[in-house]
């Protein structure tokens, strides 16, 4: 192995970010969706306060993610 364990943690670190990454975009496409569906203010340029029904919506779809993955971790 010509990296060793660094080379394994780096590889881990990089799946980790590469997956926190891909559920975080999943979470705003679904808070896009949704929003649009409501007709609720959206996106970047609003900013969290300009947009509090979006930003409350993508967290919470983060939080629920997470509560399912711990459960599931549980058993």
């Amino acid at each position: 192995m010509p990296f060793g364990v660094t080379g394994l943690r780096l590889g881990l670190r990089g799946m980790l970010f590469a997956i926190a990454g891909a559920a975080i975009e999943t979470c705003l496409a679904f808070s896009y969706n949704l929003c649009q569906f409501f007709g609720w203010e959206w996106g970047c340029y609003h900013g969290p306060a300009g947009a509090p029904r979006f930003t409350l919506a993508w967290l919470l779809l983060l939080a629920f993610a997470a509560a399912v993955l711990q459960e599931d971790g549980l058993r």
